[in-house]
C-alpha cells in the first residue's frame, strides 16, 4: 500500500470512531473503547507508516473546527508508543496550540467521551502534561497543561492521589515548575476543593519545601494549605495548620516570620466568611482596637480576630513586616466575594481607630523641629465640611526621633482602612471622605533658599515630601472611584499636588546636590526571602566628575567650553529621570481611570476640571500599572519560569482589561476633540502662510544649523560625521535653491543687511563642503568621491543663483569670483592636488567659493571695496 492509501485508510477510521451510548450500555462501550486504543497502539508498533498517517492526519487540521475528539486520543496513544514519538507528539501539540487549532474546549470532549481510555493511558497522561507545563517558550501552552490536569482532578476523582503525587515529584524534580504546579492546585481548589481535601496530609510536604521558595510561591502554598485546613471544620490539617502558624509568627527568623505572615492571612480569607446561628449585626463599640475578639460570636470568627491580634503582636517592632500585613491583608479583603458582616465591622473600626490614634492631630504640639517650621498646609476642606479641624501629622512623626509608630505605615494602613470603608458600604466612602481634603502637618520652607540648609535639615524636609506623595497617592487610589462631584474637584486637587510635590523633589535634589537616601516606603520583605533588592542613595553627579570620568574614556571629545556646556546640561537631565526612577513612591492604581471620565478644559490652570497636563499625568501612571498586570507576550513566556518575576493573574488582568474598556470610549472622545483641535489650529495656521520676513528668519535658522553642523563635523573629526554632513547637504542645498533663493531676491531691496548675513552665514558651510570635496579625493573615499560631482555641480549652481539674485537687484558688479587654493580639512594646502588643479578647468576647484574675508590663504582679493562686502557671499 501507498502512503496515500494509508491515510485514506487511517481518515476513515478518524471518522468512524464515535461510541455513541445510546446503543450499548457504559461498561461494553467502555471495554470497546480500551480494545479499540490497544489495537491502534499495537498497529503504531508494528507499522511506523501507520503512526506517521495517523500524525499527518491530524497535523492536516488547519482550523479548530477540523479536529475532533478521538484525535486526542489517538496522540495520547502514539505518545505511548517510543521516544521519538513521544517529540514528535509534544512538537505537533505546541505548534497547533499556538496556532490557535487545538483548544482547551476540545479537551472537555475528550474528558466527557474517553475516560476509560485516559485512565488506561493515565499514565502516559500525565507524563504528556507534565512535559507541557515545563514549556518555558509559550503561555498558552503551559495555560492548556493546566487545564488538562484540573479536567484530570475533575473527572478522574479516583485517580486524584496518583495525580497530586505526581503534580507534588514534579515539583522536586523541576524547580521552574514549582509555581505552575501551586497555580493548577489553587485553580483545582477555587473550583471545587472537595476534590483535594483527601490529599490535605499529602498536600503538607509544600511546607517541607518552602525554605528556598520566593515570596509569590509562599504565598501560594499558604493560599492552598490554609483553604484545605479552615474550609471545613473537621479538617485533618486544621490543628497542625494553625501550630505552624503561630510557631512561625513568634519566630526571631525574619523569613520565617514572613511565612507566618502570609499563612495568618490566608488563615483569616477562609474564616471570615463563616456564618455564624446568631449572625444578628452586633453593636461595636467605639474604642474597639485589635484585642477586642470578645465583641464576635465565638468560633471561626473569633479565632480570625485572635490570629490577626496575633499577627499585630507579633510585628509590632518590625515596620516592614507591619506595612507588609496591611498589604497583604488589603489584597485579601479587596478579592473576598464574602465577609461576615459582624467580622467586617469589627475589623473596620480597629483599623480606623488605629489610623485615627496614631497618625491624626487636632493641632500642632511642637511648631518647630531644628531650623524647620512646621504648619497645616494642603487643606481642602471648607470649614462648614468640618465640626474640628484635623490633620495628618507626617511631619511630626518624620522628624520625631522617639516616635513609636513609623510614619512610613501611614500609607499601607490607610489603604486598608479604605479598602474595609469600601466593602462595608458597598463602594462608597463617605465615612471617611474627611481625609480627601484634611490638611498635612508639613515643613514650611522657601524652595529658592533651600540651598542655604544645612544637609541634614535638606534631607528631613525631602523625607517629608516623600511620605507626603504617598498619602496624597493612596488618597487618589481610594477617591478616584467616587462619584460625588464635590469629591471629584478635591480628587483632581490632589493630583495637581502630587505633581507639585514631585517637582519639588527632583528641583530640591538638583539644587544642592546632597547625597541623598530616601525613607523606606516601599517596603521590600523578599530581601527575607532571598530575593535581595538594595535601594541605593540618589547622588546627583557634578558635571566636573562627569567630565573627568568621560575624557579618561574618550579622547575624541569636544572642546572644553563646549563639553562643559553639554555635560551639564546631560547631567541635569539623567539625574531627573534616576531621581523618578528611585523615589520609593506608592504604586497609583487603575482606579485613576475613573478620573478620565471628567471633562476636560482648556484653562491649563483649572483646578477642577482635567487638564491636559493633569491627563498627561494620570495616562503615564495608568500605562505604567498596565505594564504590570496586562503582561506583554514577550514578558509572559518566563511568568511560571523565572523566580522574580510577577506572576500573571488572569482574574486580576480581565478585571482590568474590562475597566479599561470601560474608560476607552471617553479617552478616544478627548482624544477625537484633542486631534480636531489639533487639526484645525494646523489649518488655520497652514492657510495664513508665513510672510516673506518670516521666511527670511527660517533660512537664517537653516543656515545657522547648517553652519553649527559644520563646525561638529570639523571638530569631532571621524569618517562619520563628515559623510553625514556631506551626503545631508545636498538636499538642504536644493531646497534653499529652489525655495529660499527667491525669498532672498524678493527681500533683498528692504531687507538687504539680512540676506547678506543670512548668505554669510551659509558662505562657512559651503567653503567646508569644497574641502571636503578636496579631502575626499586625498583619502581616497570612495564614498564620498562619488558624491563630488554632484556636489560641486549644486556649488557652482548656487553661486550663479547668487549672482543672479544681485543682478536683479543691479548689484552684480558686487559679485566677483576667484581661484582657491585646495586644502584638507585642517587647513593644510594639499600640494599633490594644487599642480593639478592649476591646470583642470573650471569644474574642478578653480571656480569655487571664495574664503571668508578674514582668511589669509585667498589667492586674490575678491572683494571691490565699495561693493558692500556682498561678493563675499558664497
Amino acid at each position: 500500500m501507498s502512503d496515500n492509501a494509508y491515510l485514506e485508510a487511517v481518515q476513515g477510521l478518524r471518522n468512524a470512531l464515535g461510541w455513541t451510548t445510546s446503543v450499548a450500555q457504559a461498561q461494553e462501550v467502555a471495554t470497546s473503547q480500551v480494545l479499540t486504543a490497544t489495537a491502534i497502539r499495537n498497529s503504531m508498533v508494528s507499522s511506523k507508516v501507520i503512526g506517521n498517517s495517523w500524525l499527518k492526519a491530524i497535523s492536516s487540521c488547519k482550523v479548530h473546527t477540523d479536529h475532533k475528539p478521538i484525535d486526542f486520543i489517538i496522540l495520547l496513544i502514539a505518545y505511548s508508543t517510543s521516544e521519538e514519538k513521544q517529540r514528535q507528539v509534544e512538537n505537533l501539540i505546541r505548534k497547533q496550540i499556538k496556532l490557535n487549532i487545538l483548544k482547551e474546549e476540545l479537551l472537555d470532549d475528550v474528558f466527557k467521551k474517553f475516560k476509560p481510555i485516559l485512565k488506561e493511558y493515565l499514565r502516559h497522561l500525565i507524563d504528556l502534561s507534565n512535559s507541557l507545563l515545563k514549556t518555558k517558550v509559550d503561555p498558552a501552552v503551559e495555560s492548556f497543561a493546566s487545564y488538562m490536569y484540573s479536567l484530570m482532578f475533575a473527572q478522574l476523582e479516583e485517580c486524584c492521589p496518583t495525580i497530586v503525587a505526581e503534580l507534588l515529584q514534579l515539583g522536586l524534580d523541576s524547580k521552574q515548575c514549582v509555581m505552575g504546579i501551586l497555580l493548577v492546585l489553587n485553580n483545582v481548589a477555587a473550583k471545587d476543593m472537595s476534590l483535594l481535601k483527601p490529599q490535605s496530609v499529602q498536600m503538607l510536604t509544600l511546607l517541607d519545601r518552602m525554605d528556598d521558595m520566593p515570596l509569590d510561591e509562599v504565598r501560594a502554598v499558604m493560599n492552598l494549605l490554609c483553604g484545605l485546613a479552615y474550609s471545613y471544620e473537621n479538617s485533618v490539617i486544621r490543628d497542625d495548620l494553625h501550630m505552624i502558624i503561630r510557631k512561625e509568627l513568634g519566630s526571631s527568623n525574619p523569613r520565617i516570620k514572613v511565612q507566618g505572615i502570609l499563612a495568618a492571612i490566608h488563615a483569616v480569607k477562609y474564616l471570615m466568611v463563616a456564618t455564624t446561628e446568631d449572625d444578628q449585626t452586633r453593636e461595636i463599640p467605639d474604642d474597639v482596637s485589635y484585642g477586642s475578639v470578645t465583641h464576635l460570636s465565638e468560633g471561626d470568627l473569633r479565632e480570625a480576630a485572635q490570629i490577626i491580634e496575633l499577627i499585630s503582636r507579633s510585628t509590632r517592632q518590625f515596620p516592614d513586616m507591619i506595612a507588609f500585613f496591611y498589604d497583604e491583608l488589603s489584597k485579601v479583603i479587596l478579592s473576598a466575594s464574602f465577609i461576615n458582616k459582624n467580622f467586617l465591622s469589627w475589623l473596620t473600626d480597629a483599623v480606623t481607630n488605629d489610623l485615627q490614634q496614631n497618625f491624626i492631630v487636632d493641632t500642632i504640639e511642637v511648631d518647630r523641629v531644628g531650623e524647620i517650621k512646621l504648619a497645616m498646609q494642603y487643606c481642602l476642606n471648607a470649614d462648614s465640611e468640618m465640626d474640628e479641624m484635623i490633620a495628618v501629622n507626617i511631619a511630626g512623626m518624620t522628624l520625631e526621633s522617639k516616635s513609636e509608630v513609623y510614619i512610613g505605615i501611614l500609607s499601607p494602613l490607610f489603604q486598608l482602612v479604605q479598602t474595609l470603608h469600601f466593602k462595608q458600604h458597598e463602594g462608597n466612602l463617605s465615612s471617611i471622605d474627611a481625609l480627601l481634603g484634611c490638611p498635612v502637618v508639613m515643613p514650611k520652607f522657601d524652595i529658592d533658599l533651600v540651598e542655604d540648609m544645612d544637609t541634614e535639615a535638606i534631607s528631613n524636609i525631602l523625607d517629608c515630601l516623600v511620605h507626603c506623595i504617598n498619602w496624597f497617592r493612596e488618597l487618589l487610589n481610594a477617591f478616584a472611584t467616587q462619584d460625588d462631584d464635590d469629591l471629584k474637584t478635591k480628587t483632581l486637587k490632589r493630583v495637581l499636588q502630587v505633581e507639585e510635590l514631585e517637582s519639588f523633589v527632583q528641583e530640591i535634589l538638583i539644587k544642592t546636590k546632597i547625597p541623598y537616601k530616601p525613607p523606606v516606603c516601599t517596603f521590600n520583605v523578599n530581601k527575607y526571602t532571598g530575593e535581595q533588592f538594595e535601594r541605593k542613595a540618589v547622588k546627583i553627579q557634578t558635571a566636573k566628575q562627569k567630565v573627568t570620568k568621560k575624557a579618561a574614556q574618550d579622547d575624541t571629545v569636544l572642546p572644553e567650553t563646549a563639553r562643559s556646556q553639554a555635560t551639564q546640561n546631560n547631567v541635569s537631565v539623567k539625574s531627573s529621570l534616576e531621581i523618578s526612577l528611585n523615589m520609593p513612591l506608592r504604586q497609583l492604581n487603575l482606579n485613576l481611570l475613573h478620573l478620565i471620565k471628567t471633562d476636560m478644559t482648556e484653562d491649563k490652570d483649572s483646578e477642577t476640571e482635567l487638564t491636559v497636563k493633569t491627563l498627561s499625568f494620570l495616562l503615564k501612571c495608568v500605562n505604567r500599572n498596565i505594564e504590570n498586570v496586562l503582561i506583554s507576550k514577550i514578558k509572559r513566556k518566563t511568568f511560571l519560569t523565572k523566580q522574580e518575576t510577577t506572576v500573571y493573574d488572569a482574574a486580576k488582568a480581565e478585571h482590568y482589561a474590562k475597566t479599561i474598556s470601560e474608560v476607552l470610549p471617553q479617552l478616544v472622545e478627548h482624544l477625537k476633540n484633542l486631534g480636531t483641535a489639533i487639526y484645525e489650529a494646523t489649518k488655520a495656521r497652514l492657510e495664513k502662510g508665513m510672510t516673506n520676513s518670516e521666511h527670511l528668519d527660517l533660512w537664517k535658522d537653516v543656515a545657522t544649523i547648517m553652519k553649527n553642523m559644520s563646525e561638529i563635523a570639523k571638530t569631532l573629526e571621524n569618517r562619520n560625521n563628515l559623510a553625514a554632513f556631506f551626503k545631508k547637504s545636498i538636499p538642504v542645498l536644493k531646497i534653499f535653491m529652489s525655495q529660499g533663493i527667491p525669498i532672498l531676491e524678493i527681500q533683498f531691496k528692504t531687507e538687504n543687511q539680512e540676506v547678506l548675513e543670512i548668505l554669510k552665514i551659509l558662505q562657512q558651510s559651503t567653503r567646508f563642503l569644497q574641502t571636503l570635496c578636496c579631502h575626499s579625493r586625498l583619502k581616497k573615499d570612495t564614498v564620498l568621491m562619488s558624491k563630488v560631482p554632484h556636489m560641486r555641480q549644486l556649488l557652482e549652481t548656487l553661486i550663479y543663483k547668487v549672482k543672479a539674485v544681485l543682478a536683479a537687484n543691479n548689484c552684480s558688479e558686487a559679485f566677483w569670483m576667484g581661484n582657491l587654493k585646495n586644502k584638507d580639512i585642517h587647513g593644510e594646502v594639499i600640494v599633490s592636488q594644487q599642480s593639478i588643479a592649476s591646470e583642470e578647468s573650471a569644474e574642478d576647484c578653480d571656480d569655487q567659493l571664495p574664503e571668508d574675508e578674514d582668511s589669509d590663504d585667498t589667492d586674490d582679493e575678491m572683494l571691490n571695496p565699495d561693493s558692500r562686502s556682498l561678493s563675499d557671499i558664497v
